[in-house]
């Protein structure tokens, strides 16, 4: 059991990676036709009021967020909620009492978890609009008419300082992103090694008192 079952989890991780990327680039073809269709269908003063790069923006930086989030986040809710809802249930079934101090704890995180996502939701909105930006400013200075009248009016340097000011940003944005919510998975990290020893402390009380065998102890912290 301890060999097969590892080997019958790595099969469904592969099985589960791939189909869960198929969706995601199943959802993103479906979303990129349509968008282009509807894009091409919009009357023309429409395309004078876009931003320059605006469009190109939409059709591939947005929907491939569109296609991360279903091909990665949503398959992550799904197999989480699963995992929780059975680990959950077999805690309970081996003791209630350990459960319920494994357990008691969780909701405290809910609403740090919800700031953090929030402002991580923000920063992500704002960095898809500097995106578009940036994308605007390859397409307006490196087409063929873009970059002639880049050369006949000298603003080469200018052009460069521009796009350098938007990837600035960019960097900057991608690097707050990234630091959003680490004091917080440290303190998952910190709840990830105190559990066990909570449990243990809780478990040894009661095993001592024979209210529970050392092996529900040994197993409900594994």
């Amino acid at each position: 059991g301890m060999i097969v079952g590892p080997a019958a989890a790595g099969l469904l991780q592969v099985a589960q990676k791939y189909n869960a990327e198929r969706i995601g680039q199943d959802v993103m073809y479906d979303m990129r036709v349509e968008l282009y269709r509807r894009l091409q269908a919009m009357p023309f003063p429409e395309f004078t009021r876009q931003a320059p790069g605006q469009a190109v923006s939409h059709v591939i930086n947005d929907v491939q967020g569109v296609g991360g989030a279903v091909s990665g986040t949503l398959i992550d809710v799904v197999q989480n909620t699963v995992v929780l809802t059975s680990t959950t249930i077999l805690l309970f079934a081996m003791d209630w009492r350990l459960a319920l101090v494994a357990v008691g704890l969780l909701p405290i995180f809910v609403v740090p978890t919800r700031r953090v996502g929030r402002v991580r939701k923000q920063l992500k909105r704002t960095m898809q609009e500097h995106a578009s930006r940036l994308t605007g400013i390859v397409t307006e200075t490196l087409s063929v008419s873009g970059a002639l009248l880049v050369m006949l009016f000298g603003r080469e340097e200018a052009e460069a300082a521009r796009f350098a000011r938007e990837a600035t940003d960019m960097r900057r944005l991608a690097l707050a992103q990234s630091l959003v919510g680490r004091w917080f998975q440290m303190l998952l990290g910190l709840f990830e090694s105190a559990g066990p020893a909570i449990v243990f402390a809780v478990g040894g009380w009661l095993a001592i008192r024979g209210h529970v065998a050392l092996g529900t102890i040994v197993a409900f912290v594994t």
